[in-house]
């Protein structure tokens, strides 16, 4: 059942309607909500209430309001849109809603104009694409819908202008979303309570704070400020460091493209190249400068009285050791030490900069190609970003840290660890090219064998996979149409999709069932055992040196167990779950 929301925009609200109010808005009503003709009453509504009293917000200092007054059948938003096959539906920033969702729309911004409010709360990815400019729209079952609330929740941000106002609005998950993944409550209530109710006690603006950026290029305050900071460092002692942030950009994951830097008061940004609007590389300085620049950077970083800090430093510390030649281990990992507080956890550094910072608005979505053409300056900003957010995540963690017993001892058998690994990166894994050749030779023959006597077992019609053109044995779509279509054969179920399967698992089942296909089978289970040891391990990229130089990980897993992969480079590789060929 669908409700026409009527003219007047406190209509189905509830809470105070004095101005400046804090305004939370929900997408559409639940059923209960259907039965109160309110918002926020059904389970969802009641967590709802819980996450704000946890967050130190009353409910009932709030008004409440939806975007739409109504409850969708089976709760499908999509009711209140048109198809995207209507070509002639009104378009609005991406999505064609039908007249129940623009009356909604129409009502909600004259709700926000009557009173003003001083803080709009916003719930889920409709209030986001409704009342900003930061939802992504996407195409989903023949209609364009939004997403985007798990990257922007917890930001300090505006609404779009409404009657010549913007606002500030505070998205966050939808709480009928924490409902299914009680992970995300934790989040939301501190989304609300570091911004929200610190903002309405006063202890905060909703205005991003202005830092002092060189991002422009420009060498001489680039220089200066390096030389600005290596005579800060000389004056330093052990008890009383510099403490820097650093973060490299890469163009292509193959080349360094800058090297950002911050303290307490300033970022830099020091780039190497660019693209014009032709989409031609520039340099950014001639030899001489940019030999300067190289030598002033190598100069701080290696000093002795200063400390390194960094998101991911196993990254950033290849580039800079190829590149520049420096040699420096980190004093502090940022997402090391976040793991090592709450492993399991989400790491990236957008998620710490809207645990730990101050002030928080998503940013990642700034960072695009760094070849793109004439956006250069906007990405040296993003650079600028990333390490001022790096510095003041450090010293949040340090403190919790510091407050936990036990826990600096720890954090620095992790560090230890992470030097250990590095150290063994670096040095990387001597390696047999003669044997791997011969190896390999050996291998493609068995492989070629396998294949055609996998072949042999088809008819022509069924020998290749018609969208590819590659043997009907390479794709496990087409082994199932083979098997469980063609043959007749039951198939077996994956244990969490439920759907026909046919991995390796599976295999083993199907023998039991039809001993007759076994030995195709075992020839499929070795083919593909030999393709992936010949594509991951024998032919995988060595280092300059000749050497396999995998990229350990002392911080990827709940367990704490190390993992592997292959380095920034995309040199050596995973060295864990090589398969393993019998004898014969």
């Amino acid at each position: 059942m669908l409700l026409q929301s009527e003219l007047d925009p406190f209509l189905y609200t509830s809470g105070p309607r004095s101005l400046g109010t804090v305004l939370i808005v929900g997408e559409a009503w639940g059923a209960e909500e259907l039965r109160e003709r309110k918002p926020f009453v059904g389970y969802s509504g009641k967590e709802l209430d819980r996450i704000l009293f946890d967050a130190g917000i009353n409910r009932s200092d709030c008004l409440c309001t939806n975007l739409v007054d109504g409850h969708p059948e089976g709760n499908d938003f999509t009711q209140y849109l048109e198809p995207n096959s209507n070509k002639s539906a009104v378009d609005i920033r991406g999505v064609k809603p039908r007249s129940m969702l623009r009356a909604g729309y129409d009502k909600l911004e004259a709700l926000i104009d009557r009173v003003k409010p001083k803080l709009i709360i916003g719930c889920g990815n409709w209030p986001l694409w409704a009342l900003t400019d930061h939802a992504k729209v996407s195409t989903q079952k023949g209609f364009k819908l939004p997403s985007g609330i798990m990257s922007w929740r917890g930001s300090q941000t505006y609404t779009r202008e409404i009657a010549n106002v913007k606002y500030p609005y505070l998205p966050i998950i939808h709480p009928a979303s924490i409902m299914r993944d009680w992970s995300l409550r934790n989040t939301t209530c501190q989304d609300l309570r570091a911004r929200a109710k610190r903002f309405l006690d006063g202890k905060t603006t909703w205005a991003a704070p202005n830092y002092a950026v060189l991002a422009d290029g420009n060498y001489a305050p680039l220089e200066e400020q390096l030389r600005a900071w290596i005579a800060e460092a000389d004056r330093r002692s052990n008890s009383d460091p510099l403490w820097l942030a650093v973060d490299v950009e890469t163009w292509k994951r193959r080349y360094l493209a800058v090297v950002g830097i911050a303290d307490e008061r300033m970022a830099i940004c020091i780039p190497f190249f660019y693209f014009d609007n032709e989409g031609k590389m520039v340099d950014c300085f001639d030899l001489e400068k940019e030999n300067t620049l190289n030598q002033l950077i190598r100069h701080l970083l290696s000093h002795p009285m200063v400390r390194i800090t960094n998101q991911n430093y196993s990254y950033d510390w290849q580039y800079l050791y190829r590149y520049l030649g420096i040699e420096t281990t980190p004093s502090f990992d940022t997402m090391l030490a976040h793991h090592l507080l709450w492993p399991g956890t989400p790491k990236s550094l957008d998620y710490l900069a809207s645990l730990y910072c101050d002030h928080y608005c998503y940013w990642k979505d700034e960072s695009q190609d760094w070849d793109a053409k004439s956006q250069h300056e906007d990405m040296w900003l993003y650079n600028c970003k990333d390490t001022r957010k790096t510095y003041e995540i450090t010293f949040a963690l340090k403190e919790i840290l510091a407050k936990l017993p036990g826990m600096p001892e720890r954090f620095e058998f992790q560090m230890d660890q992470w030097r250990l690994a590095n150290e063994m990166g670096r040095r990387g894994v001597r390696w047999d090219s003669m044997r791997a050749t011969s190896f390999l030779s050996d291998l493609s023959n068995l492989s070629r064998q396998l294949s055609t006597w996998l072949n042999d077992c088809m008819p022509e019609d069924l020998r290749f996979v018609p969208s590819t053109g590659k043997p009907w044995f390479t794709s496990t779509h087409h082994t199932q149409y083979i098997f469980y279509d063609r043959l007749g054969i039951a198939p077996i179920m994956h244990k969490k999709t439920k759907r026909p399967t046919m991995d390796k698992e599976s295999f083993e089942q199907l023998k039991k069932k039809s001993p007759w296909i076994g030995p195709m089978l075992d020839k499929i289970k070795l083919y593909r055992s030999i393709e992936v040891y010949k594509n991951n391990f024998l032919n995988s990229t060595l280092g300059p040196d000749g050497r396999m130089h995998p990229s350990f990980n002392v911080g990827g897993t709940e367990t704490f167990r190390w993992s592997s992969s292959s380095n920034a480079f995309e040199e050596g590789m995973n060295l864990q779950n090589i398969p393993k060929l019998d004898e014969d």
